[in-house]
């Protein structure tokens, strides 16, 4: 497994578990502070992995 696979494999799981707390957050208090935290963070792991995605993709293609 190479290192990036390693780290989309990571960043895949933590992105599942913050959509879980956000989606337990929004039911809980949707009116809490927490959410917009967890909304930023969604979006941050999801732009790290396609941005992995788009780098492996590259690698695979230059072999």
């Amino acid at each position: 497994m190479s290192d990036v696979e390693e780290i989309l494999g990571f960043v895949g799981r933590m992105t599942i578990q913050t959509e879980e707390d956000l989606a337990f957050q929004r039911k809980s208090d949707p009116e809490d502070q927490w959410v917009k935290f967890l909304e930023g963070k969604l979006q941050a792991f999801k732009l790290v992995q396609g941005f992995l995605e788009d780098v492996k993709r590259r690698r695979t293609h230059l072999h």
